[in-house]
Formats: structure tokens, C-alpha cells, sequence
């Protein structure tokens, strides 16, 4: 199971339009992916046929700060894990701003691609995540 970096590129612009909304049941399934249903009710989880998984999820933004704290704790905590960050932009949705990370990180003898968004929305904090085996 492996998916190319274009692949996920293109997936992770479909969350960033699909999160917009901050309502995790509102979020339609992607062409192609099944909606796993884990019994989670706080988040949304789909796979790929070749095991591209992700997430969406809304949290409480507690502390209360804005994008620049959550972004700099959030790419510290991933880089002190072990994550090699290979790319990083803010954005702005339709909720607020947000923030786009692209990770690779070994796991076995194959790499992983792991994107991740963060948007502020106020009193919550939307986190999508999508990860899939890199192939290119």
C-alpha cells in the first residue's frame, strides 16, 4: 500500500476545503475513501483503498491563543517526536487562519508522508491530518 506525494498533496486541499465548515459530521467522504466508523463521535476518520488514512477534528482552544503560538508549540512537539519537516505555510480559511505541515518520518524500512493542518477558529482549533507510505 503506497501513496505518491502529489497524491497527498491533492487530499490534503480537499481537507483544508472540507474543514472549513468546523462541523466533523458535516464533512462528506472523498471519492475513492470509506468513512471508518470508530465510535468517535468528536472526529472524522476515512481511509484509501492503498491505506491513506486522515482526520478531522475540532478541539478546544485552551490556552486561548492565536495561530503563532499553536503553530510553533505544535511544530516543536512533532520535531522533539522525531518528525523531519520538509514543508510548512499559513493560509487563511473561511474560519480563520491555519497552517500546513508536511512531515516524513521513517517507519520500519519504508518513509511515511505526513501532512497535518491547523486552523484557529476562535474558541476551537480544526486539526487535519492525512498520512500515507512514500512512494516518490
Amino acid at each position: 500500500m503506497s501513496w505518491n506525494k502529489a497524491g497527498l498533496w491533492a487530499l490534503t486541499v480537499l481537507i483544508l476545503i472540507l474543514t472549513v465548515s468546523c462541523m466533523t459530521s458535516g464533512i462528506e467522504t472523498p471519492e475513492n475513501f470509506a468513512k471508518i466508523k470508530d465510535g468517535d463521535r468528536r472526529a472524522y476518520h476515512a481511509v484509501s483503498p492503498v491505506g491513506v488514512l486522515y482526520k478531522v477534528r475540532a478541539v478546544k482552544n485552551y490556552p486561548y491563543q492565536n495561530l503563532e503560538f499553536w503553530q510553533a508549540a505544535f511544530k516543536n512537539q512533532m520535531i522533539k517526536e522525531g518528525y523531519q519537516i520538509t514543508s510548512e505555510e499559513t493560509f487563511t480559511a473561511a474560519r480563520g487562519p491555519g497552517a500546513l505541515f508536511e512531515w516524513v518520518t521513517p517507519y520500519g524500512n519504508q518513509d511515511y508522508i505526513y501532512l497535518t493542518a491547523i486552523i484557529v477558529a476562535g474558541g476551537k482549533i480544526i486539526i487535519a491530518e492525512s498520512a500515507g507510505e512514500q512512494t516518490s
